[in-house]
C-alpha cells in the first residue's frame, strides 16, 4: 500500500529545523526499481488455458522490455532506479521552501514571541484637544512646525527584549525628537530585521499668556490576543514614560521616568518591570499598574506661559515576564495613543 504523504501545511516549523529529513520517506509517486539482472524471470499470472488448447503457455515478462510479444509501438512505462538519497534531498528542499513561504518576514528571538503593533490605527498617535492652548513639535523643540497631531512610526513586528538591554536614558530620551525605534539585525541574514522596542520623543508647549492646566491620558486603543494558544501581549508589554521640563538651548537634561505594566494574573499585585536580578534597580522594582484595560495612566499637569515639556514613550515586550511563554501569537496586536485635554 502506498504511504500517505504527510500534511506539511499545518506543521509549525522554523527554517532552522524544517529540512532535517528525520523520518523522511520516498514520495508516493515513486516507481519500484526493477529486479536485478541476476533475479529469476518473473511470470505474470494468466487465466486458465482453454480445454481445447492444452499446449497454451503463459507469457514471459522481461523486466526491461515488458511482456514478450507485445506490440513494440505501444507506449512503455519508463523504469529507472532512483536512489533513496535523492528522494530525501527533494523532500528536504520541498519542506524548506514551504516553511520559508509560511514564516517569511517573521523573526523569532528568545521565546519566539511575535507581536504586530499598530495593526489597527497603524501607528502610535498623540493628539491635543482643540480647546487647549498647547502645541507640539517632534523635531528639536524649536516649534518651527507647530501641530496638534503627531504620528509615530509603528512596529511592523516586535520580538521580546529584556529591560536591561534597552539603550541608556541619554539615548532614548535625547533632545532629538521623532521615532527612534530599536532594530535587531544579524550578519547571517543581512536583509532581515526585527523590531525590539518603540521609542518616540516629542515636545509640548503652552502658547497662551497664562498658565495652562491640562490632563494627559495614555490609552490602550485596542488589543487582540492571538488566535492560537499563546500569551496575551497586553500582559507582557511595558511602557516607560519620560516627562521632563525643557528649555530651548539647554545643555543638560533630566530623565525622570516611570514604567507601567498590566497587573499580575491575580488582578491585585503589580508586575516587576523585568526580573529580580536585573542590573538596573528600576528594572527590579514593581511597575506602576495600568489603571484598567483601556487606560495606562491619567494625570494632570500645569504649564506656565511659554513653558515646555519633553516627552518620550518607550514600549517593549518584556521577555522576563512570567506570562511570556508558549507559542508565538498569531494575528495578535496592541495599539496605544496619548491625548492632551484641557481642564
Amino acid at each position: 500500500m502506498a504511504q500517505q504523504e504527510p500534511d506539511l501545511k499545518n506543521q509549525n516549523q522554523s527554517p532552522v529545523n524544517a529540512g532535517s529529513g528525520a523520518g523522511a520517506s520516498a514520495p508516493t509517486t515513486a516507481t519500484p526499481a526493477p529486479a536485478p539482472s541476476s533475479a529469476p524471470v518473473s511470470v505474470a499470472p494468466q487465466k486458465d488455458a482453454p480445454a481445447n488448447k492444452p499446449d497454451a503457455k503463459p507469457a514471459i515478462t522481461d523486466p526491461k522490455k515488458g511482456p514478450v510479444g507485445k506490440d513494440p509501438k505501444a507506449s512503455k512505462k519508463a523504469y529507472r532506479e532512483v536512489p533513496n538519497e535523492t528522494f530525501i534531498r527533494r523532500r528536504k528542499q520541498k519542506r524548506v521552501a514551504l516553511v520559508i513561504l509560511t514564516v517569511s518576514g517573521i523573526g523569532v528571538l528568545m521565546l519566539g514571541i511575535i507581536a504586530f503593533l499598530g495593526q489597527v490605527s497603524g501607528n502610535f498617535t498623540v493628539k491635543i484637544d482643540s480647546r487647549a492652548d498647547l502645541t507640539m513639535d517632534d523635531t528639536d523643540g524649536t516649534f518651527v512646525q507647530k501641530t496638534s497631531y503627531l504620528k509615530a512610526t509603528g512596529l511592523k513586528n516586535a520580538s521580546t527584549i529584556y529591560a536591561d538591554n534597552l539603550p541608556t536614558d541619554d539615548i532614548v530620551d535625547s533632545s532629538s525628537g521623532g521615532s527612534k525605534n530599536g532594530v535587531k539585525t544579524t550578519e547571517s541574514h543581512p536583509d532581515y530585521s526585527v523590531d525590539t522596542y518603540m521609542c518616540y520623543t516629542f515636545y509640548v508647549k503652552n502658547v497662551s499668556k497664562d498658565s495652562s492646566n491640562f490632563n494627559l491620558a495614555l490609552n490602550i486603543d485596542a488589543y487582540e490576543n492571538g488566535i492560537n494558544a499563546s500569551c496575551s501581549l497586553i500582559d507582557i508589554v511595558r511602557l516607560r514614560l519620560y516627562c521632563n521640563p525643557f528649555t530651548e538651548g539647554e545643555t543638560s537634561t533630566t530623565h525622570d521616568n516611570k514604567t507601567y505594566a498590566n497587573l499580575n494574573k491575580d488582578g491585585k499585585s503589580s508586575e516587576i518591570v523585568s526580573y529580580e536580578n536585573s542590573t538596573e534597580e528600576r528594572n527590579r522594582e514593581a511597575a506602576t499598574p495600568f489603571l484598567n484595560n483601556k487606560t495606562v495612566l491619567n494625570e494632570d499637569y500645569t504649564l506656565g506661559s511659554q513653558d515646555m515639556f519633553r516627552y518620550t514613550v518607550v514600549m517593549w515586550l518584556e521577555g522576563f515576564d512570567p506570562d511570556c511563554k508558549g507559542s508565538q501569537p498569531t494575528q495578535a496586536y496592541v495599539t496605544f495613543s496619548m491625548f492632551f485635554s484641557v481642564l
